[in-house]
């Protein structure tokens, strides 16, 4: 029977018969193979079971220095965590973080490139079913193969309270595109409610507010914009 010092527990853990000893690889943790050897690889499992409602605890914690106290700042793409499969990435925390939580009257909110109230970042939340993006940020997209965010060639921006402006990704023009249908490919009109346009490619005028509807200017080949006024589909 032999023993090998633990230096964690200042005591001697019984390896071989008991427990076999595996040789780790670099950068590798071992964890006690339950018999009093170390295992060279295993889950890594937390499961604390903290009774107390009085006290708060952190179950995990990672605490990485990042230019504090005169040290050097860590470098553009530093990962807090990188959860990996297969040695494939899948899930990655910048050294930006990410925050979940619960926050006043928000529940269940997940808050990326800052914390809750912060004006940085977006913020998920499940119990509303809404995205909200902190101050006036965008949300673009880019043709670009390699995702270069300088290169954005369609934007949504928060132009004012209530209002949002399409651009060409910095303050040129943007536009909205509607695919025509048929007439008969209109909702119907009481249930969408006034003010929903579109267009549709079979009508046989081009009279301003004049009704689109079957036996009503339809039948033809124009391509015309419509919008809703509540009851009615109409040009214009």
């Amino acid at each position: 029977m032999a023993y090998k010092f633990n230096p964690f527990t200042g005591k001697l853990d019984q390896v071989g018969a008991g427990g076999a000893t595996a040789a780790g690889s670099a950068n590798e943790i071992q964890y006690n193979d339950g018999a009093g050897g170390l295992a060279a690889s295993s889950d890594f499992t937390v499961d604390p079971d903290w009774n107390d409602a009085s006290t708060v605890f952190t179950g995990l914690k990672l605490n990485v220095t990042d230019g504090a106290g005169g040290s050097p700042v860590s470098a553009s793409g530093s990962n807090l965590l990188d959860l990996q499969s297969g040695g494939t990435s899948k899930i990655k925390f910048d050294k930006f973080g990410i925050n979940y939580g619960v926050a006043s009257a928000i529940t269940n909110y997940i808050a990326i490139g800052g914390a809750y109230g912060a004006t940085n970042g977006f913020r998920l939340y499940g119990d509303t079913g809404t995205l909200r993006f902190a101050s006036n940020h965008t949300v673009g997209w880019t043709a670009n193969a390699t995702e270069s965010f300088t290169t954005l060639d369609t934007a949504l921006v928060r132009e004012d309270a209530g209002v949002v402006k399409i651009t060409d990704g910095s303050t040129g023009t943007g536009y909205i595109k509607q695919d025509p249908v048929a007439i008969t490919a209109l909702p119907a009109a009481g249930t969408v409610g006034a003010g929903t346009r579109g267009f549709v490619n079979d009508a046989s005028s081009t009279t301003f507010a004049a009704e689109v509807a079957l036996g009503t200017n339809d039948g033809g080949s124009t391509v015309v914009p419509v919008y809703c006024d509540g009851s009615t589909w109409r040009i214009g």
